[in-house]
């Protein structure tokens, strides 16, 4: 266990913490590479590779008169020399002997040589994997398994401004300008939508200080290496903006929400936030049970997030409906929880007395099917979507498959459904593919008196004789 990095709020393997050195680092925090160098005197050092001292024996003198040097509150990543995993497993580097308790250490992760007690681990290498949003996911996610839950992860060479959500939502606490820096050199303006050729710019859309003073025309006027020192500043000053909204997303526990918007921009990034998603243990394990901000579903990730396939399979798994023997569907509405809407008033005003003798069960877009009992509960009571009336194909099949699980695992003897539309068209699949008899009761409107009246009588005839049983309510 770290005494020098501490977790303050979390949002799914996303954290915001401290780093507790000479100075205290937030996290997540973004770091000047050339700031690692013994001579730079900061607060993280790295005094080199193994290949720089030539032995294992070497770098471990090295490290422990570092140590002596600069005090124990400042973290000091161990000289490394580690492998691609493409180079045989029987290839291996001294360890270098520095113990954990003299001072907070870092050190590149390595699946040949684990260890479990630093306060910092390097995912040396990451930034090869850039292109390829599969490699990239597996990777973070092994080290970030493999490592005590409460160190901290530093990802080198991978930051950019359209990608620092997603590292970061998949659990990367510290990143660096490597990326940053190079851009501005190549002439590449960074923005939080990904970077613009300077010879495209016709001008610059940023107020930061180090734009707000100049012009398009005047950056493409300097000389190389004043135009790079310039856009070097520019692109870093974006990125640590970007991080620092991200710090907010996670306080605010909508990061999600966030990563969905912004990995648009860029195929790999939504290709790894699928990915991610079919990864549920990963996410699911690290995802709070509840959230103080509400559930914003408007992307087709929404229906694959964990707080929403958790709910889905929870619903089918743990829940226990009350005895008895009418089931009836009804459409979900914008107003959570469902029974203070209007609509829904109206619907169990309709059922009167007979309302204890069925069991309602709502249809929805993400959540799948939502038992009237379970509507109070994160997050049946704390989601929003987008309402057009059109559903897309995914939310089709996705809702289909929610109810037709839960009418094979509880059969009733009659099933009602008051629905309309995308609605109807879900209960009628599921009717044809299981075999069951649905009885409709809404005629084009199911707010509409002629609707309503029809769903009372229905309900009158199906509950007569009928004796209340009791439920969980």
């Amino acid at each position: 266990m770290t005494r020098y990095f501490e977790v303050h709020q979390r949002d799914g393997a996303a954290r915001t913490g401290s780093l507790y050195l000479n100075n205290t680092i937030p996290t997540p925090a973004v770091i000047d590479p050339s700031s690692l160098k013994p001579e730079a005197e900061g607060d993280i050092i790295y005094p080199g590779s193994q290949w720089h001292f030539g032995n294992g024996k070497a770098a471990t003198q090295a490290t422990l008169k570092l140590r002596e040097r600069v005090g124990k509150n400042k973290l000091i990543i161990m000289p490394s020399c580690t492998y691609s995993s493409m180079v045989a497993g029987d290839v291996t580097c001294e360890k270098i002997d520095v113990p954990a308790d003299e001072g907070p250490t870092g050190i590149a992760y390595s699946e040949r040589d684990p260890e479990t007690t630093r306060d910092l681990y390097v995912a040396d290498g990451i930034g090869c994997h850039e292109g390829n949003p599969r490699r990239l996911l597996a990777e973070l996610m092994k080290v970030r398994k493999n490592i005590a839950p409460d160190s901290a992860l530093y990802a080198p060479n991978i930051a950019l401004p359209e990608n620092v959500a997603m590292l970061i939502y998949l659990g990367v606490d510290i990143l660096d300008t490597t990326r940053a820096t190079i851009a501005a050199f190549e002439d590449k303006y960074m923005t939080s939508a990904g970077f613009i050729h300077l010879d495209r710019l016709a001008e610059l859309p940023c107020c930061c200080a180090h734009c707000s003073g100049t012009s398009a025309k005047e950056v493409k006027g300097m000389d190389k290496k004043q135009r790079a020192r310039l856009l070097e500043k520019h692109n870093i000053a974006t990125l640590e903006a970007e991080v620092a909204l991200v710090r907010q997303r996670i306080r605010s526990a909508s990061l999600r929400e966030y990563v969905e918007g912004r990995c648009r921009h860029d195929p790999a990034l939504v290709a790894m936030l699928r990915l991610s998603d079919v990864e549920y243990d990963f996410l699911e394990e690290r995802t709070a049970l509840f959230k103080p901000a509400p559930l914003l579903a408007t992307t087709s990730e929404s229906l694959t997030r964990p707080e929403v396939v958790r709910f889905a399979r929870r619903v089918q798994q743990r829940y226990t409906p009350p005895e008895k023997d009418i089931l009836l569907l009804l459409p979900c509405s914008a107003r959570k929880p469902y029974s203070i809407s209007m609509t829904h008033s109206r619907f169990r005003k309709a059922l009167g007395k007979n309302l204890k003798l069925v069991q309602e069960v709502i249809i929805t877009s993400p959540l799948g099917i939502v038992p009237r009992e379970l509507e109070v509960t994160y997050p049946a009571a704390h989601y929003d979507t987008t309402v057009t009336g059109y559903w897309d194909a995914e939310e089709h099949r996705w809702v289909e498959e929610c109810l037709e699980d839960f009418l094979l695992k509880h059969p009733y003897k009659h099933i009602v459904a008051h629905v309309e539309d995308e609605y109807r068209s879900i209960c009628e699949n599921v009717s044809k593919k299981l075999g069951l008899e649905i009885t409709y009761t809404s005629d084009g409107n199911v707010t509409s008196p002629t609707s309503l009246h029809k769903l009372e009588d229905t309900m009158k005839e199906l509950c007569s004789g009928l004796s209340y049983r009791g439920d969980y309510r």
